[in-house]
């Protein structure tokens, strides 16, 4: 009985554990850039420092995000640190999409 317990117990805390949503990020960000356009579900930004910029990734990207990013600190002409959640398309503009987006001051 004792062992059934423990099982259950244990199937339990892995299946929780797969549905958390807290993803950690790396100190550093994939870049910072600056606000050029801002759409409904997308921005358009400049890309202008960073690891992803010193690996040959300049000009713009659009970057599409959901709801776990504030839209009103989204404006254009503020600059902001990015990390990219996932892969980057390879299209003219890049796309990506934000994992997580922190204003510079």
């Amino acid at each position: 009985m004792t062992l059934r317990i423990s099982l259950l117990l244990f199937t339990v805390f892995i299946l929780l554990s797969a549905c958390n949503n807290n993803e950690e990020y790396l100190a550093d960000s994939d870049f910072i850039g600056e606000v050029i356009k801002f759409n409904n579900q997308s921005i358009e930004m400049e890309v202008k420092q960073g690891v992803f910029f010193e690996k040959g990734n300049t000009g713009n990207i659009i970057l599409s995000y959901g709801k776990s990013v504030g839209k009103s600190s989204l404006e254009k002409g503020k600059k902001f640190k990015v990390w990219i959640d996932g892969e980057v398309l390879d299209s003219s503009p890049m796309q990506a999409t934000i994992g997580k987006i922190e204003v510079l001051d």
